[in-house]
């Protein structure tokens, strides 16, 4: 498998699929243990993966209009294969979090119906010892009265 490359604050560093796999690469792309675990972000404050960080949106920078900069980012950007790796990086890390957020999700939401079921069951409890109470109050009244109900 063809290694993907991440930036982080100027030191380069190979991520394969596999330490995607063995769980080795956190939320930006880098590596878990990573000095300096932050991606670059654009002005928009979104993370910047390494064939985005090689552009400039505004068209103001000092290769701006030329349109044959050699640079080695735009290598990388036209490969189609460390393109399909980055994509298919970004989808397992997107995964991986839709699940998190999923695992958490359901989590809380075993807990809330856990707490409905004690509550409810405190209340049947009570409820159903009053209504016995209720009918022996009733019962009585009636052997008062002399009668039948």
């Amino acid at each position: 498998r063809q290694p993907t490359e991440t930036i982080n604050r100027g030191k380069t560093e190979s991520v394969t699929m596999s330490d995607v796999e063995r769980g080795e690469i956190v939320s930006d792309g880098s590596k878990t243990g990573d000095e300096y675990p932050e991606a670059s972000r654009s002005r928009t404050g979104s993370k910047r993966s390494i064939s985005e960080m090689g552009r400039s949106d505004d068209g103001d920078g000092p290769d701006a209009g030329d349109g044959g900069n050699d640079n080695e980012l735009d290598d990388i950007e036209l490969d189609p294969e460390k393109r399909r790796e980055d994509r298919k990086l970004r989808r397992v890390m997107a995964n991986r979090k839709s699940a998190r957020e999923s695992r958490e999700r359901r989590k809380k939401l075993l807990a809330d119906l856990q707490e409905s079921v004690e509550s409810l069951t405190t209340e049947n409890s009570s409820l159903t010892t009053e209504n016995i109470s209720l009918r022996q109050e009733l019962a009585a009244l009636i052997e008062q009265s002399g009668g039948t109900a």
